[in-house]
């Protein structure tokens, strides 16, 4: 989730929305990184790497077992979004 090819410019794209060239290469650098730029949302960290790690994986899976190949890693990122957004509306106000 944190050192193939596109996970690498899924990373270094969120870490650029953040206004970081800094790139995790392990859930604990990823902590460790979120903390360092996000500080006062430390409620969000856990659900931002869930997001980014199940459209990776989702992904991951469309190109192995359907053969629906990434055409560009940022449609991660957008699904990403897409999921925060969604699980946002399920959180208790």
């Amino acid at each position: 989730m944190f050192l193939c090819p596109i996970a690498r410019v899924v990373w270094r794209t969120v870490g650029s929305m953040m206004g970081t060239e800094c790139v995790p290469n392990s859930m604990w650098q990823y902590y460790a990184w979120v903390n360092a730029f996000l500080p006062t949302c430390s409620d969000i960290h856990t659900i931002g790497l869930a997001a980014i790690c199940w459209a990776m994986w989702l992904a991951r899976n469309r190109a192995t077992f359907e053969k629906k190949w990434i055409n560009s890693p940022f449609e991660i990122v957008f699904t990403a979004c897409a999921f925060i957004l969604y699980w946002t509306g399920l959180q208790k106000p």
